[in-house]
């Protein structure tokens, strides 16, 4: 069963674990296909479905899902997002400390 919308993701009711389904052709006739997300959390299965946009092969799909699961930390997995959606990664915040010494830095070389 489809989606209601393509790349929404989906919860297999027998154990949990969330799904997409990808629109494949199959002798002429439409078939679907389901890619396992390999988690079982909401927040994080709608980042991974973000990365198979405009995916129909689904043993591409398959590679992307499992590279995006072999992350070892969140960050790590973000920086793979970031780099398979190409968008720029995730900078961390400074604090108000290290600001107030960086703007120093560049306004100050020119002068008091």
């Amino acid at each position: 069963m489809p989606a209601s919308k393509d790349g929404d993701v989906q919860t297999d009711k027998t154990d949990g674990r969330k799904f997409i389904t990808i629109k494949i052709a199959s002798n002429g006739r439409v078939a679907y296909c389901r890619i396992y997300l390999k988690t079982t959390n909401h927040r994080l299965a709608r980042r991974r479905a973000r990365a198979l946009e405009g995916i129909e092969n689904p043993e591409e799909a398959r590679r992307i899902v499992t590279y995006l699961a072999s992350a070892k930390t969140p960050g790590q997995e973000q920086d793979r997002l970031a780099e398979l959606t190409d968008t720029m990664p995730t900078i961390p915040s400074l604090s108000h400390d290290e600001a107030r010494k960086e703007l120093e830095g560049i306004v100050c070389d020119f002068g008091d």
